[in-house]
């Protein structure tokens, strides 16, 4: 039986767990060759944009859920733990999964960086937005 819980959190987060779930398919399923275009560092360029979108999406999400402002001190560490720490965390299970789990793919401590920089990316940009 699926918890109350849960079901408030795919009614409430509903993109973000999309994204979440496109992330880690992407990043473990076989990787096509040339389907990247071709410029030095355009892997982490990618890696860059897609933790920025995901990790602004669940600000963006959050911030819906939680009209009030501001957000009391509790609001605003589970922010901090789901819209930064966590994702972060995330890249670098993806990076061990991809190194230990897979055979077409390597984990990649460059890779994990773009991943961490585009947290911090979307972090400032809604810093600098947030009306909170």
């Amino acid at each position: 039986m699926i918890s109350r819980r849960l079901l408030l959190y795919v009614k409430n987060y509903p993109l973000s767990l999309l994204l979440t779930m496109v992330v880690w398919w992407g990043s473990l399923a076989p990787l096509p060759p040339d389907t990247l275009p071709q410029f030095r560092w355009s892997d982490k360029v990618v890696h860059l944009l897609m933790y920025a979108v995901l990790c602004g999406c669940i600000r963006i999400e959050y911030y819906r859920v939680h009209r009030e402002a501001p957000l009391n001190a509790t609001q605003r560490h589970r922010l901090l733990a789901f819209a930064l720490i966590a994702p972060i965390l995330m890249g670098g299970l993806i990076e061990l999964a991809q190194a230990y789990l897979t055979t077409g793919r390597s984990g990649d401590w460059a890779d994990f960086a773009a991943n961490t920089l585009g947290c911090f990316l979307a972090a400032a940009v809604a810093k600098a937005f947030a009306k909170h």
